[in-house]
């Protein structure tokens, strides 16, 4: 939905561009990368979004997140939602969007599809969503790190500010350095002493103009070494990537690795995050 010029509802759910901040450098204070759910809302009404923001806000405190009561009974919704993911199904957005979604549709009575549309680093599921009927019935759950990129590197038929309303964030997580079992490496500074050895022969798996690939950047200028991008459609296929072996490391969010990693699949050296995690104590982080 498009948002109304005069709609005050929609200022309260404008980017905080503090927020946007931790997206940058993984080695920045607190990085962490931020998932976000988001509609079209230029032809929507305030009444219409505020019920889908009391709802949303009432499903979180089904999960202790808030003290907010269900909405009352309304005109909306009376169909099923469809949440646009903009990556390939089994994606970490793919499987966020059917987590949250069976918590909404327990809250909204009506149910929550994911609908996995891939492609352009995002930026064809985003034009879809904002070229759908602005009804409240068509959202969009993605990473906002490519949100904020995509700008910057495509000409796009859209403008994230005008035609998008951000309504929550779902989650936050650290990235994951992790490497397939063969590569002879154990810590951070094991891989980059290889890539200094080796330049140019390390592939790395990435949505090319995604988050994930602007901090492998990052991380590559910092060490002053180099490695070899290999374009791919989103993390599903980035991690199958470097499963069987066509690529050498990468990072990527908790929920997409943690389970391949626990199966031997994928080899942790590190956590993007400030600190380490309680979830795993004994990983250093990428600044360690």
């Amino acid at each position: 939905m498009q948002r109304p010029p005069d709609s005050r509802v929609s200022d309260t759910v404008r980017m905080n561009p503090r927020k946007l901040e931790v997206l940058h450098p993984i080695f920045d204070d607190g990085g962490m990368p931020m998932t976000t759910l988001s509609f079209d809302s230029t032809r929507t009404g305030a009444g219409e979004l505020r019920a889908i923001i009391a709802a949303l806000t009432a499903t979180l405190a089904c999960c202790g997140y808030a003290q907010a009561q269900a909405p009352g009974p309304g005109s909306w919704p009376v169909r099923p939602i469809r949440v646009i993911v903009p990556y390939p199904a089994g994606g970490t957005s793919d499987i966020l969007t059917r987590m949250v979604g069976a918590k909404l549709a327990e809250t909204w009575g009506q149910q929550v599809i994911s609908d996995p549309r891939p492609g352009a680093n995002g930026n064809i599921g985003v034009e879809m969503m904002v070229r759908s009927p602005a009804d409240g019935y068509t959202l969009t759950l993605m990473d906002i790190g490519n949100l904020t990129i995509s700008p910057s590197m495509y000409k796009l038929s859209f403008d994230i500010i005008r035609d998008i309303a951000p309504i929550t964030t779902v989650t936050f997580s650290p990235y994951l350095l992790t490497t397939h079992p063969s590569v002879p490496v154990k810590t951070v500074a094991e891989l980059i002493a290889l890539a200094k050895k080796n330049p140019g022969k390390l592939n790395v798996p990435v949505g090319l103009g995604s988050n994930i690939h602007l901090s492998t950047l990052a991380m590559q200028e910092r060490v002053g070494t180099k490695w070899t991008y290999v374009p791919t459609k989103g993390g599903q296929s980035s991690v199958l990537a470097v499963i069987t072996g066509d690529g050498d490391f990468l990072f990527m969010g908790v929920l997409q690795t943690w389970t391949h990693v626990k199966s031997g699949k994928l080899k942790l050296i590190a956590v993007s995050s400030e600190r380490r995690e309680p979830m795993f104590p004994q990983v250093p982080t990428v600044a360690e």
